[in-house]
């Protein structure tokens, strides 16, 4: 069914992949994204534009989106202003020390060691400035030191950091299927209406196949 939705690129994309499992990701995450796509600009799933950057990532001109996957979850957020998204699966661990300095900062390392390190601190802390690196457009080409995440309603950018146009003013920690941790980093008034959807790799036709989270 929503191979069906998907464009012949997009079709050729998933059939590229040496396991089902990736090309069954792509398929859901594609296909839901043109679902919910389709309803917001009044038109057919079939008939939704994307253009692409260089890394690959689709956007629609004047439609604000992002899309984070992980495991058996795909997180999708649309909003009115720039927006960013991260979801992880809480289920390997990561050496703190070996990243250092060169990912958290001074405040979020302390932040890490008074809660005993525990994978998901750390892996909150990573969705927050993930979703945050999104939502400001650079990705993980942006320091990852240079902005801390410890306090999601006063997110600290470097003195020296280069951004453009006005950084996400908010994080919000989203609430997660058992095993995963997800966030999001949203500008503009606190007033706009954010809309995300939390989608599992394993939908099927005639089954439920998202949670819509409350606006954030």
């Amino acid at each position: 069914m929503l191979r069906g939705l998907l464009a012949p690129d997009e079709r050729a994309r998933a059939d590229r992949f040496r396991f089902e499992a990736d090309a069954h990701r792509l398929i859901i995450g594609r296909g839901v994204l043109r679902l919910l796509m389709g309803q917001l600009l009044h038109m057919l799933p079939q008939r939704v534009a994307f253009t692409y950057s260089d890394s690959g990532k689709p956007s629609i001109v004047g439609v604000h989106f992002n899309v984070a996957h992980s495991g058996e979850l795909i997180l999708i957020a649309t909003h009115q202003y720039r927006i960013g998204v991260d979801v992880e699966r809480v289920d390997r661990m990561i050496d703190v020390a070996a990243m250092g300095s060169a990912c958290f900062t001074a405040r979020e390392r302390a932040m890490i060691i008074a809660n005993a390190a525990t994978q998901e601190t750390i892996f909150r802390l990573w969705t927050r400035k993930e979703a945050w690196l999104k939502a400001v457009g650079s990705g993980l080409s942006f320091p990852l030191r240079h902005v801390d995440v410890a306090d999601t309603t006063a997110p600290v950018i470097a003195p020296d950091a280069v951004i453009d146009g006005a950084p996400p003013s908010r994080i919000v920690d989203l609430p997660a299927e058992p095993g995963y941790v997800a966030a999001c980093a949203v500008s503009g008034p606190e007033e706009c209406r954010t809309r995300l959807w939390l989608v599992e790799n394993t939908w099927r036709p005639n089954l439920p196949w998202y949670n819509s989270f409350d606006d954030v």
